[in-house]
């Protein structure tokens, strides 16, 4: 046999028997592979968490617990991988994440996630918006763009009246002073004129202590004196015409939710220019059935046909932050008007805007 036809032969023999190794160590890796997922997916559990931060970080400065690092390959220990940084319950946590579901998570955000361990392995919902596939066009040639996922925009937004679209504190104070020294109702050394800016106003005369019938008499005659002058006492906040004509142009639905009497709240909205940007307003009733935030959000959302999950209130006090937390929408504190950060986060507020101009960017 000639001497090149051995060589072959020998060349041939060597391929098979490396290919039969490469299939052999495929399917022990795949069995291995197709074993570790099976435990992941028993483990697995659904949990709520407060996404604080995520970024692509060595393992060993990642804050991981040294188990993990000493379960980890050296190799891969200097390599960056997804962590994602999140407050579940009382106690903010160090977590992995797959790498696709790495490019889902909203920073700042309430999610519920499957982890299994320490490891994120999907995303089931996050509150006040919905995960979508973005498809980005397709380049020319061999290459193309990967899926990028993005969350979806709000279908609908809606505004807090007082704080957030109107400068409104001049004329509610002149009122309440007003109707104080009509009524001659004894002020409680500690009690803040400026905390009736906000929360109904039934609420804001008891908490002075009335009973109820005088309760009733103070929002009456504050009502009196409010059509008559107060409500003329107004203007909007720089920015925010501005903000909503790009809303509008951007498709969105626009409300507002107030806890300020309805007929009030419209004739205020007309007056400072802005009426003409807003689907409904929705505002408190002269009876009781519509007082609370919640009940003016959950009335607009029902008339702009939109639902909790993808509606947002934008607003600037902790009654805004609650009410939409109990609604189950997503929500903007601003920090221009007449409520702060702290009580807003004590109602779960993560998401806070400076200037009106600021709003856009969270919607």
């Amino acid at each position: 046999m000639p001497v090149w036809s051995i060589v072959l032969l020998t060349i041939l023999v060597i391929l098979l028997v490396v290919f039969i190794a490469l299939i052999i160590v495929g399917n022990k890796l795949r069995k291995k592979q197709e074993s570790q997922q099976e435990q992941i997916d028993a483990a697995k559990q659904i949990m709520s968490m407060l996404v604080i931060d995520k970024k692509k970080m060595k393992l060993k400065e990642a804050g991981l617990p040294k188990m993990v690092l000493d379960q980890t390959p050296k190799y891969l220990r200097g390599s960056k991988m997804p962590i994602v940084k999140a407050k579940i319950g009382p106690r903010v946590m160090t977590l992995m994440c797959d790498p696709k579901v790495f490019e889902q998570i909203p920073v700042k955000a309430e999610i519920k996630a499957e982890v299994s361990g320490i490891y994120i392995t999907g995303i089931k919902s996050v509150r006040g918006g919905k995960i979508v596939v973005e498809e980005k066009k397709k380049k020319k040639g061999f290459f193309n763009l990967k899926e990028s996922w993005v969350m979806r925009k709000y279908d609908a937004v809606f505004f807090d009246l007082d704080g957030t679209l109107s400068e409104s504190g001049e004329g509610i104070l002149w009122c309440v002073r007003s109707t104080i020294e009509d009524l001659k109702i004894v002020v409680p050394e500690n009690f803040r004129l400026e905390s009736f800016i906000g929360p109904p106003l039934a609420d804001s005369f008891y908490r002075l202590g009335l009973d109820d019938e005088k309760g009733k008499l103070g929002v009456k005659t504050y009502k009196s004196y409010y059509d008559t002058k107060g409500k003329y006492m107004n203007k909007a906040y720089d920015g925010i015409k501005e903000l909503l004509e790009r809303l509008r142009e951007k498709g969105y639905k626009l409300g507002v939710a107030t806890s300020k009497y309805e007929l009030f709240a419209r004739q205020i909205i007309d007056n400072i220019g802005l009426l003409q940007y807003f689907d409904f307003v929705s505002g408190a009733t002269a009876n009781a059935e519509r007082q609370k935030k919640i009940d003016v959000l959950n009335y607009g959302i029902k008339n702009l046909g939109a639902t909790p999950e993808n509606s947002a209130l934008i607003g600037d006090t902790k009654f805004d932050a609650e009410g939409a937390r109990l609604c189950g929408c997503g929500f903007v504190g601003v920090l221009y008007g007449y409520g702060t950060r702290k009580e807003m986060e004590a109602e779960g507020a993560v998401n806070f805007a400076e200037t009106a101009g600021e709003i856009e960017k969270f919607l």
